[in-house]
This record gives structure tokens, C-alpha cells and sequence, in this order.
């Protein structure tokens, strides 16, 4: 699976296709060649399952005389420029060279960087409402039942709060599946803003892929098969790159 913080070489010339973006409603597309022995890393944006991958080229010297700008690319605002390849190329035409043995591998809360884990200990507030752990404000946001999604809140453990959002007894949002990603990342954005040494360990696994370990979560974490989509990983490296171009 081709997942978002892996790097790979071209092993030939690929064309890709960028825009450049402009704080006017518009932007400017071209295409160039992605020289043969081009690194690029799989954007923290990608999908994993997309067909069109975005990405970015690691050494910019490849690319003097190229149709694109150097400035372009050495532009520290990944949302002013976007590079995009097809998936095929990737997987026919590309080498993975991510040392994959350097990845930080998470899961239990009382592991190494099991700070990451939605099970551990660092409480959120909304709106004035408090949330013990990651997990509680997560599970409480599924359910249209406030009474329910308030139970949720205030059980004592992650645990119980993951149990009860399991529950089909009361009814699940119906977009449930549309806006799950964006209430993790919201949750977990407020999580990195209250506790600075939560934000100083994020900062700390500089670009490392960041990996949610669980052999039982094949959406959040890579499951027990190891081919999972890696969500929270995702999110986690995205929120890094955030805080990182903040600081």
C-alpha cells in the first residue's frame, strides 16, 4: 500500500502535472518531468486508496531549466503549489526507499509514544464541556442522542467510552462516515494546543511516519494484516506539519 510520508525514487521520467495556487479564485496548472532518480515523498494529503497522488519533490537542483519555478518548490507553503501523479506510476515506475525500520510504531497508552494513543491521559475542553481523553470526545460525537453522547462523556475510562460508542442502540449521525475524520482531527488539534509537551513530542519525531499500530483498527490504525489505512498516523503527521510551519 502506498501510504502518505513514504518516499520514493523515480526509475524513470515521469510527467506530473502542478498548479499553483492564488489567493484569487484560480490557479495556474503546468506539467513537467519528474527526472528518472527523482526522490518525492507521498503528501501527508493523499488518500490512500486515491488514483491521483499528491506529492512532493525532495531535491529542487533536478529541476533547473524544468518548466517549474525552483522558488516554487522550495516554498515552505504546501498550499500554494500542489505536484500530482498518477497512482501506476508510483507503483510501476517508482522505487519505495523509505527506511520503514525508522517509522514510530504506536498503540498501547503506557507505551513508547503511546502519548499518541486516543486512549492516553491528556483531557480536551469544548465549549465548556470537559473530555477525559481523546477517545471520550471522539465516541460522544457519533451519536444524535445527547443524553447518550453525555454518558459517553462522563464514564470513567477510554475503554468504556470506545464500548459504548459501539453501541447500535441508539442511532449514529447520519453522515457519521462523511465527518468522522474531521471530528478526530479537531479533537486531536485541541489536544496538541492544551498540552505543550504533547506539541514538543510531536515536533521531536521531526519526519518520521507516524503509525498507528492496532492489530484490530484497519481504518485508524494498519490493522493486524499491516495493510490498514493508517487515518490516525495520518492525522497526526499532518497536524506535525502544522505546528511545525507555526513555530
Amino acid at each position: 500500500m502506498i501510504l502518505p510520508g513514504t518516499t520514493y525514487k523515480t526509475t524513470k521520467d515521469l510527467r506530473v502535472k502542478g498548479t499553483i495556487h492564488f489567493d484569487k479564485p484560480y490557479s495556474q496548472g503546468f506539467e513537467f518531468d519528474l527526472p528518472k532518480g527523482t526522490d518525492y515523498i507521498i503528501s501527508y494529503w493523499t488518500e490512500p486508496s486515491d488514483n491521483i497522488i499528491q506529492i512532493w519533490p525532495i531535491d529542487s537542483e533536478k529541476f533547473k531549466g524544468k518548466i517549474v519555478d525552483k522558488e516554487i518548490l522550495d516554498s515552505p507553503f504546501y498550499d500554494s503549489y500542489s505536484f500530482n501523479i498518477n497512482r501506476i506510476d508510483v507503483e510501476n515506475n517508482s522505487t519505495l526507499i523509505y527506511d520503514f525500520s525508522n517509522a514510530i510504531y504506536f498503540y498501547s497508552a503506557i507505551d513508547k509514544y503511546g502519548e499518541f494513543s486516543n486512549f492516553s491521559p491528556y483531557g480536551i475542553d469544548f465549549d465548556g464541556l470537559y473530555y477525559p481523553t481523546l477517545e471520550h470526545y471522539f465516541q460522544s460525537q457519533k451519536f444524535i442522542d445527547s443524553k447518550y453522547s453525555e454518558k459517553i462523556r462522563n464514564v470513567k475510562t477510554p475503554k468504556e467510552a470506545s464500548d459504548l460508542g459501539k453501541s447500535r442502540d441508539y442511532k449514529i449521525k447520519d453522515d457519521w462516515d462523511e465527518i468522522k475524520d474531521d471530528i478526530m482531527f479537531t479533537g486531536l488539534t485541541r489536544k496538541f494546543e492544551i498540552h505543550q509537551n504533547l506539541k514538543d513530542l510531536l515536533i521531536s519525531t521531526e519526519d518520521l511516519l507516524l503509525i498507528e499500530n492496532s492489530p484490530f483498527d484497519n481504518y485508524w490504525g494498519i490493522g493486524k494484516s499491516g495493510d490498514g489505512f493508517n487515518k490516525l498516523g495520518i492525522l497526526l503527521m499532518r497536524i506535525r506539519e502544522i505546528v511545525k510551519n507555526a513555530t
